[in-house]
């Protein structure tokens, strides 16, 4: 699991990352699993249940 911090115009916002192995491709590619703002304290029950 990668974290990845964005700034964006006008907040900035924290994103988990996975890595997937894809066939088409033969390696791995990243796929966002969940998006929350930086100033959040807790986890998303969607995601903390994974």
């Amino acid at each position: 699991m990668m974290i990845r911090l964005r700034n964006g115009p006008r907040r900035q916002t924290i994103q988990l990352i996975r890595t997937v192995y894809s066939p088409e491709r033969g390696r791995g590619a990243q796929t966002v699993v969940a998006r929350l703002p930086a100033s959040a304290t807790a986890l998303p029950p969607r995601v903390s249940d994974a």
